[in-house]
């Protein structure tokens, strides 16, 4: 067992239920002996995560902090601060999600609402977090917890949470080059479709059992998969990982990638209208696509069949998504060093299909 673990300070925001509660009860069956736990309102998932924790023989603290408000988080890390000091690892993971909608529906209200706990709130707790860890001098690690929303927009769904989530993106990139000459190592997760409250919050309790089908690997993930990459970021086997964000998505941004060919574009808003006005099109642009690729690589066209596919989908009645089929290059076709498999040429998915991880 590494020093981090048997001596260290794990703090986990958001961990009443979740990826935050997985992450706590996962870091306790590790070998992590002092974990904090975290919650804004939930205080009695706090206390089953808490339990949970102590049953597996590591010492949990219970603590309470709304991140929306920087002096609630400096009073946390106050208390803190009266903990035997070790190594620090901060699972910075408190986030909300509202409900789904346009840009309409996007008042200066609601966006304060998401940025102050999913941007001003995860800034705050990292800055207090690198002070704990500069004050009690042994070092430490953070990992961030994004959202393949933030790659995807979220249109039509949460595009506030997606851009809250491309924040905490370039946040993580910046932080983890002020941090390394100090050796702590910062990355971050970007959750795709995962088995949590938050969908049901933002107003779509059905969003896993609509979308899993359509992501690569063909289902959700779950939260203990998400727990298990954070914890191998924060551990000593990833000592050489820093500035580093992975995709814990099944495989969903690759099949989200569109190529937008001129008219495509008007077709692929994100909307059962504006999608039911450019299907031709869009299926056209598969077959188009796939000629160019295969023509510059010598090998016959093979457009029929997977516009035959894409016609067969969209007649299945799959109106919510948009067509993933690669990311647009130069010629506005497949890009050469980043096209995924011709079988995920034609494969549909909502545009917020990451959304609120």
């Amino acid at each position: 067992m590494g020093p981090l673990r048997m001596n260290g300070v794990l703090i986990i925001t958001g961990a009443s239920a979740g990826i935050g509660a997985a992450t706590a009860r996962m870091a306790a069956f590790s070998g992590w002996q002092r974990i904090v736990i975290h919650y804004g309102q939930d205080k009695a998932g706090a206390e089953t995560t808490a339990a949970m924790v102590e049953s597996m023989g590591a010492q949990a603290y219970l603590l309470q902090a709304d991140v929306s408000k920087p002096k609630a988080i400096e009073k946390m890390f106050a208390k803190l601060r009266e903990l035997k000091p070790g190594p620090v690892g901060l699972v910075n993971n408190a986030g909300i999600v509202s409900p789904h909608g346009s840009i309409g529906d996007l008042t200066p209200e609601r966006v304060q609402k998401v940025f102050s706990v999913n941007v001003f709130g995860a800034i705050e707790v990292a800055r207090q977090a690198v002070g704990l860890m500069r004050d009690w001098g042994q070092g430490g690690g953070i990992v961030n917890i994004s959202s393949m929303a933030a790659r995807l927009g979220s249109a039509h769904q949460y595009i506030d949470y997606a851009a809250s989530k491309g924040a905490i993106d370039t946040f993580t990139l910046g932080l983890a080059d002020e941090l390394a000459p100090e050796g702590i190592r910062v990355n971050a997760i970007r959750p795709g479709l995962i088995e949590t409250e938050i969908h049901a919050k933002g107003g779509q309790p059905d969003r896993l059992e609509r979308l899993a089908p359509t992501t690569p690997m063909g289902r959700a993930g779950s939260t203990e998969e998400c727990a298990e990459a954070i914890l191998w970021l924060l551990s000593e086997r990833a000592s050489y990982v820093t500035r580093s964000i992975l995709d814990v998505s099944g495989g969903g941004e690759r099949a989200a990638r569109t190529c937008l060919l001129g008219p495509v574009a008007a077709g692929l808003p994100g909307s059962d209208a504006g999608l039911a006005g450019g299907h031709d099109a869009v299926v056209r642009a598969a077959g188009f696509c796939l000629d160019r690729r295969r023509a510059a690589s010598g090998q016959p066209a093979r457009a029929d069949r997977f516009q035959h596919r894409a016609q067969r989908l969209v007649a299945a009645g799959r109106q919510d998504a948009s067509l993933g089929i690669g990311r647009r290059d130069g010629r506005g076709c497949l890009d050469s060093d980043r096209a995924g498999p011709l079988r995920n040429a034609t494969r549909f998915l909502d545009p917020g299909a990451a959304g609120a991880g």
